[in-house]
Formats: structure tokens, sequence, C-alpha cells
């Protein structure tokens, strides 16, 4: 994790903690097609897969397609490279 990996640098003794600040939502496309995709095009235009967990990133991406990335901003992808 970046931010414990540079809170060890200049505290190397602290223990670091986390907890997710925002909701855990499920990767579920609505009736109208507006949830996934929305975010799925938000995730493109933004060029967001720096700001994603990159391990979800690099297995998305060795996935067949390599065009899941975007699934990493939901927890149930991103969850278990933590």
């Amino acid at each position: 994790d970046h931010w414990a990996d540079r809170v060890h640098q200049v505290a190397p003794g602290a223990t670091v903690v986390g907890m997710p600040d925002s909701g855990f939502f499920l990767d579920h496309e609505d009736e109208h097609r507006r949830f996934n995709t929305g975010l799925r095009f938000v995730f493109d235009t933004m060029h967001a897969a720096e700001g994603v967990d990159q391990d979800c990133v690099r297995a998305a991406r060795q996935k067949k397609g390599g065009g899941e990335a975007w699934r990493c901003m939901f927890a149930e992808f991103t969850a278990p490279h933590i």
C-alpha cells in the first residue's frame, strides 16, 4: 500500500490501518443500463486505472479480452488483491 509505505519511511514503528471511506457498490447493471455503463465511461474517460488497486488492474488485463480493468472500481473485484 502506497500510504503505509510512506508512513513507514518516516515512522518505521508506526502501525497503519485503514477503512473504506465510501460504499462497496456491487457490479450490477440496472434495467436502464446506466450504472455500470456510466461507471465504465467515467473510468475510461478519466483514465482512472491509476487510481484503483494495481494488482487488480494487472489481473484484469491478463484475462481474455483484457478490457475489464474498470471493474476494479468494485470491491468484489478489488478485495481479493488487498
